[in-house]
């Protein structure tokens, strides 16, 4: 590290303009890289970054100007090369990297001023970075963005503060896939700090010197870099599992080098390698045309192409081109298709000029780039630049973590899942907890250890009562929880971890809409250590409502239902006629019960003692009255198949009740669970209306009411072809708006037409 930062304390004079791509050129090929990258491409990750209208139209500011993510990225590449002050070196200076060096003596040496440290070191150095820009906000390196993305994921409180943070990481990635661009630059890579351009003008010969100046004039003046860069991208095979080096560890590093070229010193044309060893090894910059014959040491001897991978010694007659001033010329053309990239025009031979030695002139050729060079390196290179640029992007967003359903005794096989997240008993508390499964599921193999994990909720809320069967359309701005998970965690990649998140201090709403988990980790990924962000996403269902009903006022009697002090019922049951039910002489109750709650479970057994989510209180039981109802919410998936839901009941037949017993009709029994299909619905950004829309149908059945009973009466006789069943829990349809009160009156009871166990009221 010190001899690094010396490098910067050698530049106290005046640095030369020595740029890469052109800033128009670095927008290209990062919007390219932008679309082409898997990550950023996926509305499901969208999502979980919390932008749920889309990186293309969520506008964000930092605090000067407002663009969309495609464009900060675009801005910050455009402006790596930016510096403020003129007497150190140029931004850059730290563009460059000769991966035949160690990489702490990579960057550029040709100069008279000293030498650079690596571009690989400077993406990863935001010391230096900060000194070089005389501010340290200046510092656009791996750790910085890094630093952004976590606090943009878990930033609620000042909104516009986390729109910011959002614009500087994309700014800041912009600034390092413009790193990985300039090693497509074979200046850039060859130790030519081509400085001609600036002093003896762009062109020679009537084409550019370099490949930069050509792309750079077709990204303004023509569709050629557009027509390239939008092409097929060539994405590396390049492994990050391993730390790069104790200088610049984070595995981006091999993007630009793999050191295998260092070693063998054999061109290839593999996607096996960093992109400065294939852009070294295959292509010319204006000064370091076959140059296998200089000393080692000499600062521009590179052993490849080397003329015995070419035809220059056997040149064919000379050929007619056209220029890019539309001139046509005659230049003899060197091609190379042996050792690595193959090409037709690696390099011309276009003139003869006298090289005075000994007082003989001898009449050599003079080569150079010829802006047909140029464009058929343009059609290598650039696809490398953008495929490279996207692997960046995918490897820094790569951290991924699946949510589930929580998990009960996690160890026993098989697993038994507790079907929902979280349980409200209380309507003015609202969900206090969540509970969920979290597992790895980045890929590589990647491990993710001793981390710290937060919890995000993001939900809506409806401006009325969400629960009934045409509720108010729901605010358009979101709302977020945010838990902190105490102690350091480790999320396997084999067995799911599971975690309870306590939202005492700030509960979830039971009216809340469109609600999603977000799980945010930031701890050691893999070869990346300390500051890695994972994320992991659950769009789950709505808070959801269950409501017990009581309705044992009414028995079914002939094919309809009845009261229970219906006089004909009462005739038919007391078969001694002594005015009394005898249930122990086998007389039917038919006495209203009043219903106590006991165990509660979605797993889809049947709740009791034994197997339950929630116990209901004993100290303080909860009691439904006949014609009465209790009403409960759970937070599920949005898979109805994944809920069922069980209650354990204790049913009492009521002692003051107009019509006496004989005390033997108290009953107590475990109800079946049935399965409830909870409705899903969300909204989503539809970008060409600039508005949201729901996503899976429209208001009017925006939520699922479920019902059922919990007193069965069984071997009432009744005719087969009844509107009522004799042995089956009963079904209701609503002839009017339901409240959320605990106790519903009787008067506000539906009407019983059908029979069934649970009915979905739309």
């Amino acid at each position: 590290m010190k001899k690094q930062v010396i490098y910067s304390i050698f530049f106290l004079f005046m640095s030369i303009n020595i740029l890469g791509w052109g800033g128009e050129t670095h927008q290209l090929l990062t919007h390219y890289s932008w679309l082409k990258s898997k990550k950023l491409g996926d509305m499901t990750f969208l999502l979980q970054l919390n932008l749920d209208k889309g990186m293309l139209n969520e506008r964000l500011s930092d605090g000067n100007a407002v663009n969309n993510s495609d464009e900060w990225m675009q801005y910050g590449a455009e402006h790596e090369d930016d510096s403020n002050l003129p007497l150190i070196p140029d931004r850059s200076n730290f563009h460059f990297h000769n991966p035949l060096k160690e990489w702490s003596d990579a960057g550029l040496t040709d100069t008279h001023f000293g030498t650079s440290g690596s571009s690989v070191w400077w993406a990863q150095n935001s010391l230096l970075q900060a000194f070089i820009s005389n501010d340290e906000k200046k510092a656009h390196t791996w750790y910085v963005a890094r630093e952004y993305f976590y606090k943009a994921l878990i930033e609620f409180v000042d909104m516009d503060l986390r729109k910011i943070y959002f614009a500087e990481l994309f700014k800041t990635l912009g600034h390092q896939v413009h790193l990985i661009q300039d090693m497509a630059v074979p200046d850039h890579v060859r130790n030519d700090s081509h400085w001609e351009k600036d002093v003896l003008g762009e062109k020679k010969y009537g084409s550019f010197r370099c490949i930069e100046s050509w792309a750079d004039y077709n990204t303004r003046k023509s569709g050629k870099i557009e027509t390239i860069a939008s092409g097929t991208a060539q994405t590396p095979l390049i492994g990050f599992s391993t730390p790069a080096d104790p200088e610049c560890p984070v595995s981006i590093a091999w993007l630009s080098d793999t050191k295998q070229y260092k070693i063998s010193q054999t061109p290839t044309a593999g996607l096996d390698q960093g992109l400065a060893e294939y852009t070294n090894a295959n292509f010319f910059s204006e000064d370091t045309i076959f140059t296998e014959e200089y000393e080692h040491d000499h600062k521009h001897w590179f052993p490849h192409p080397s003329k015995s991978e070419t035809n220059v010694m056997s040149l064919n007659m000379p050929r007619e081109v056209t220029a890019e001033d539309s001139k046509k010329d005659w230049i003899k053309s060197v091609n190379k298709k042996i050792g690595g990239e193959n090409l037709d025009n690696l390099v011309f031979a276009g003139y003869y000029e006298n090289r005075v030695d000994k007082e003989t002139y001898d009449y050599k050729f003079t080569f150079f780039l010829s802006d047909i060079c140029h464009e058929e390196y343009a059609t290598k290179l650039i696809p490398r630049a953008v495929g490279y640029s996207a692997s960046l992007l995918d490897y820094f967003f790569r951290g991924e973590i699946e949510v589930n359903l929580p998990v009960s005794n996690p160890g026993i096989q098989p697993p038994q899942i507790e079907g929902i997240y979280s349980l409200c008993t209380d309507p003015a508390i609202g969900f206090n907890k969540i509970s969920l499964m979290v597992k790895n599921i980045t890929s590589n193999s990647e491990e993710m250890t001793s981390g710290k994990v937060t919890l995000v909720v993001s939900y809506r809320t409806c401006n009325g009562n969400p629960h009934v069967p045409t509720p108010p359309f729901p605010e358009e701005d979101r709302k977020f929880i945010l838990v902190d998970y105490q102690g350091e965690v480790s999320i396997p990649r084999d067995n799911p971890l599971r975690i309870n998140f306590d939202l005492s201090a700030n509960p979830l709403p039971f009216n809340a809409v469109d609600v999603t988990l977000a799980v945010i980790f930031k701890g050691n990924l893999g070869a990346e250590l300390t500051n890695a962000v994972a994320v992991g996403f659950k769009d789950i269902g709505e808070p959801s409502p269950i409501d017990l009903f009581n309705n044992t006022d009414l028995v079914c009697h002939d094919g309809t239902y009845v009261n229970y002090d219906d006089p004909n019922l009462i005739q038919q049951v007391d078969l001694n006629h002594n005015g009394v039910i005898d249930c122990a002489q086998g007389e039917k109750n038919v006495i209203p019960a009043k219903i106590t709650p006991k165990y509660i479970s979605f797993n889809g057994q049947a709740a009791s003692m034994t197997n339950y989510y929630y116990k209901f209180p004993e100290a303080a039981p909860i009691t439904i009255q006949p014609g009465q109802t209790y009403r409960l919410y759970f937070l599920g998936d949005d898979n109805p198949a994944l809920t069922n839901i069980s209650v354990s009941v204790n049913a009492a037949s009521i002692s003051n009740s107009s019509i006496p017993t004989d005390g033997a009709c108290s009953v107590s029994y475990d109800s079946d669970p049935f399965e409830v299909n909870s409705y899903f619905n969300k909204l989503s950004w539809v970008s060409v209306q600039n508005q949201y829309k729901h996503s899976h149908g429209g208001i009017g059945t925006y939520r699922g009411i479920y019902y059922f009973n919990l007193v069965r009466f069984d071997n009432i006789s009744v005719p087969e072809n009844s509107s009522c069943s004799s042995n089956s829990a009963n079904s209701f349809q609503t002839e009017s708006t339901f409240t959320d009160d605990q106790n519903l009156p009787k008067t506000q009871l539906p009407k019983i037409i059908q029979k069934s166990k649970n009915r979905n009221i739309r």
